[in-house]
């Protein structure tokens, strides 16, 4: 009986009729890994467009560690804040560091492309593959002094 239940484990787990063929799981790797591939060129571009609507060069969206110092100037903020994303590999502390500076990194530059500092938090921060594009492919123009959208003119303004 125990060679017969032995003989059963043995053969179901080694390619029996019940198991799962290697050649799906890698056809279902090779669908993700491909849509991964577009939402990633995706991203490019719509980075590259943002870069090139705030006056940068559109091909900082492809270079790694540049595309960060761009995101962090044109939001207004020193290029170097991008070096504290090597705090990342500081395990809780330098997380809280990153998520921290490319949060108030988000505000800024919604600001600067006239949106209100929710959607900066929401939309770019909390959902960039959503507040990207509108950035990207919508009427939002960029500018170099921050906008605080749906608040009063202040008395400056007034004349």
């Amino acid at each position: 009986m125990i060679n017969t239940i032995g003989s059963y484990l043995y053969s179901y787990n080694l390619g029996g009729s019940n198991s799962v063929s290697g050649g799906h799981i890698s056809g279902v790797l090779l669908v993700v890994f491909f849509i991964l591939l577009l939402l990633a060129v995706f991203y490019i571009i719509c980075l590259w467009k943002v870069f090139i609507k705030a006056g940068k060069p559109g091909w900082a969206a492809i270079v790694p560690v540049y595309n960060g110092w761009v995101y962090f100037e044109i939001s207004g903020k020193p290029g170097w804040w991008v070096l504290f994303g090597f705090l990342g590999f500081i395990p809780v502390v330098g997380y809280v560091v990153v998520l921290v500076l490319s949060l108030i990194a988000s505000m800024e530059l919604a600001k600067r492309f006239g949106k209100d500092t929710v959607f900066g938090v929401v939309l770019l921060w909390l959902f960039g593959f959503i507040g990207l594009p509108i950035l990207a492919f919508g009427d939002a123009a960029y500018s170099t002094t921050p906008k605080s959208a749906g608040m009063p003119p202040g008395p400056e303004a007034v004349q």
